[in-house]
């Protein structure tokens, strides 16, 4: 099962039915959009509702900080800013990432069961994952999911297998290259997550453990969350990182490393120029 921010969908698999490869084939999170886009159905539940949902699982605690950051908005579809508003309505989406960095839940398009999932996935659209494992912990990460497509036959392998079958854009590159590209990993981890094989692995329960961990941080409550909820927070995730691939951005904490070489070398270069202007003086 898919569980993103237009609910929850029906996984299918096709074998060898795409470039000839004989490998399963895993729908990307584009392609599900675009076939059950459709299926945000209207409700008449108000945002008091859906916020009474989420803090009864998430703790009243945590969506207050939430919503007191400036991340989360909980509204009614016409109470949305107007380009995401049009947006929904096109998409049929219940709760979209706007580009002020808020997190909008519309209420009138979902209902209370729903609500605690659509918040995880628009949770991993702000964060993303490198943040909320670090960089190390999503650095390993990284070379577990490599490590374990190896395995001819795994479900990793045939989630590697897929996503390279999906998009011409991996179909010709080498597994050496597709190692080193995040896209690309984010697609392979969020493929295993769309089915219980995958969700089962010990690369999945070992997210599972730092990612609760990190939401408890933010003082959000975890206890219920299990393997599939977070599939939820992958899929945000991947968002994320296609948002940033696009956009040519780099991570925060990437960011913050080339700012300290750059001033390193600034003040190197300002150290030579005085010692020139010594020498030459």
């Amino acid at each position: 099962m898919i569980q993103g921010d237009i609910g929850a969908i029906e996984f299918t698999r096709d074998t060898g039915s795409k470039a000839g490869s004989g490998a399963e084939y895993f729908y990307s999170a584009q392609e599900v959009k675009a076939k059950f886009a459709k299926d945000a159905k209207s409700t008449s539940v108000s945002p008091a509702e859906i916020r009474a949902a989420l803090s009864e699982r998430f703790g009243e605690s945590g969506i207050k900080a939430l919503e007191s950051a400036g991340i989360l908005k909980i509204v009614r579809l016409k109470d949305a800013p107007e380009a995401l508003r049009v947006l929904a309505e096109e998409q049929g989406a219940s709760a979209l990432y706007g580009a002020d960095g808020v997190a909008y839940l519309f209420s009138d398009r979902m209902t209370t069961e729903d609500a605690p999932g659509k918040l995880l996935h628009e949770i991993g659209e702000h964060y993303g994952l490198e943040r909320m494992l670090g960089a190390d912990g999503w650095g390993r990460m990284k070379k577990r999911i490599v490590a374990m497509a190896k395995a001819k036959g795994s479900v990793a392998y045939g989630a590697w297998e897929g996503v390279k079958a999906n998009y011409t854009e991996f179909a010709n590159k080498s597994d050496s290259e597709l190692a080193g590209n995040e896209r690309f990993l984010h697609e392979v981890l969020a493929a295993l997550g769309e089915n219980k094989a995958g969700m089962q692995t010990s690369l999945w329960r070992e997210m599972l453990a730092a990612v609760k961990a990190w939401l408890a941080s933010k003082g959000l409550l975890v206890d219920w969350i299990n393997e599939g909820d977070i599939a939820n927070l992958v899929s945000g995730s991947l968002k994320k990182a296609m948002r940033d691939a696009e956009a040519g951005l780099v991570a925060p904490e990437k960011m913050e490393s080339l700012v300290e070489t750059y001033f390193r070398q600034i003040v190197s270069a300002m150290k030579a120029a005085d010692q020139l202007i010594e020498d030459c003086a």
